[in-house]
């Protein structure tokens, strides 16, 4: 009897444990891991929030700092303004000009038609900085000659110029002592996709370009035009020793000597299509 009885109170402790085992396994995780699952979850959401405002808060100011520029450019040309050099902006195309000479180079914007000067007094370029002109948007802009600019729009006698999508129109009432640019010395001229050179009368030698010494280059590019320019004896681009690259300019219009768009008057290098009469 008292054999039976230990065996009945060995069996209850081994039900007890198994029943305590099972409740250890079927209990849930511990809150304290729930709450630090939630935590890293609610961590998360906040952190792509956070960035998702980030992105929509650059995006605004990088659009209000367009709408920006547009007011200020606006502003800008309601006051006589015409050209743009960073973020100031000048009446005449020769005080951009000059204040990117000072500047070290950089690019020169049309916002409109632009004269070359309010008295004749273009600045030249000669520096050795690296300048590029060109017209806001994509239609181009003009620079013109107004009753005072009587020689070059544009002297490179130590720089490089590049001219892209922009007119240089020498329209005058009388024939003008030089052309549209004199490049010469160390001065390298680039007409680029939507330059324009047009309407020039010069007394005699170049009515469009004038390229002078053995140091001086004028590289002409594909979409770039020369026209409608005029001189007695001499034609649109005369070579005095320099250096000639034409990579498909247009030549329409122009009236000289034997041929009206090139002369080479001393010898000097060229490459690329021939310019023909």
């Amino acid at each position: 009897m008292k054999a039976k009885s230990c065996i009945v109170a060995a069996l209850a402790c081994v039900l007890a444990l198994a029943l305590a085992g099972c409740a250890a396994e079927s209990e849930p995780a511990p809150v304290a891991q729930n709450e630090d699952g939630s935590e890293a979850v609610e961590q998360q959401v906040e952190k792509s929030s956070d960035e998702a405002d980030k992105a929509v808060e650059a995006t605004e100011a990088d659009q209000g700092e367009k709408g920006g520029t547009d007011d200020k450019d606006a502003d800008a040309l309601a006051q006589g303004m015409t050209c743009k050099y960073i973020s100031d902006y000048y009446a005449t195309f020769g005080e951009a000009l000059e204040r990117a000479e000072q500047n070290g180079g950089g690019t020169v914007t049309l916002l409109c038609d632009s004269p070359v000067s309010a008295d004749g007094n273009v600045p030249k370029v000669e520096f050795r900085t690296t300048i590029t002109v060109k017209s806001a948007g994509d239609e181009p802009f003009k620079v013109f000659r107004t009753a005072a600019d009587a020689g070059p729009m544009l002297q490179i006698t130590d720089g490089f110029v590049t001219l892209k999508n922009v007119v240089f129109d020498g329209t005058s009432d009388a024939p003008c002592d030089g052309p549209i640019a004199l490049v010469s010395d160390l001065g390298r001229l680039t007409l680029d996709d939507g330059a324009c050179l047009t309407g020039n009368q010069s007394v005699s030698g170049a009515s469009a370009v004038s390229v002078l010494g053995a140091d001086a280059y004028l590289t002409l590019e594909a979409g770039c035009v020369i026209e409608n320019c005029s001189s007695a004896d001499g034609a649109a681009i005369v070579s005095d020793g320099g250096n000639i690259e034409n990579n498909g300019a247009a030549f329409e219009g122009n009236t000289g000597g034997e041929n009206p768009n090139y002369l080479e008057s001393s010898a000097g290098t060229f490459a690329g299509d021939p310019i023909d009469a």
